[in-house]
């Protein structure tokens, strides 16, 4: 606002003067970001996500309230081993698995779970287009139980999309068909030559074969393509 003062000497103005005074509102700001493990403004690093308020500060101004809105984003990069199998336990992402010590891409290894053909330490890159994260090195040693038992049982063809066939399997064996986790997902009991898969969700399995009397004669892995 603007005011104007005079002066007065009898009944002459003397002098006059005006004063402009301004008043600065304090001001308030909305910010939404988000961050991959953490995020820094000003002094502060944030790690979790949630609503946060900073009061800045400025010279000579007033104090504006800052609101901060963050979204952190944190990918689970841990890794699984399962019998001969290592597995992401990052869900809908992009997979890059490499060899340590020293570190050397895998080429072609790019799906949630790799299968490695030697002893060692390996760990994964994984990418949700917005985060990027590398696992610990974990150490692997080929584990001698896939497939064990009876060698002359074949499966195949694998990869399979549709039906498997299956030769030198005894009359009405078991076969169970476990996912990676070692979780049980199907149970036939084999009367013919052949299996139909088509209603399996893409992915890598287990067949386990059991005789008549339940006992184990067969574990091998099988791909859903």
């Amino acid at each position: 606002s603007t005011f104007i003062f005079d002066t007065f000497k009898g009944s002459l103005i003397d002098t006059f003067f005006k004063v402009t005074i301004l008043v600065n509102n304090s001001s308030k700001k909305t910010l939404s970001y988000s961050s991959c493990k953490f995020f820094k403004f000003k002094d502060s690093t944030y790690t979790k996500s949630g609503i946060y308020t900073y009061n800045l500060k400025e010279n000579g101004k007033c104090d504006t309230t800052v609101i901060l809105s963050l979204n952190i984003l944190k990918l689970n990069n841990d890794i699984l081993i399962t019998n001969d199998t290592l597995y992401s336990k990052t869900e809908n992402v992009l997979y890059q698995w490499y060899r340590c010590q020293p570190i050397k891409l895998i080429l072609g290894a790019q799906y949630k779970y790799y299968i490695p053909t030697s002893d060692g330490e390996y760990m994964v890159r994984v990418n949700n287009n917005e985060c990027i994260d590398t696992s610990s090195c974990i150490q692997f040693l080929k584990n001698s139980l896939i497939n064990f038992g009876n060698q002359n049982i074949e499966i195949y063809p694998n990869p399979s999309n549709s039906k498997i066939y299956f030769k030198n399997t005894p009359v009405n064996s078991i076969v169970n068909i476990k996912n990676i986790l070692g979780e049980l997902v199907k149970v036939y009991t084999l009367d013919s030559i052949e299996l139909e898969i088509s209603n399996l969700n893409l992915g890598l399995y287990f067949i386990e074969i059991q005789d008549k009397n339940g006992n184990k004669i067969h574990l091998s892995k099988l791909l859903k393509n």
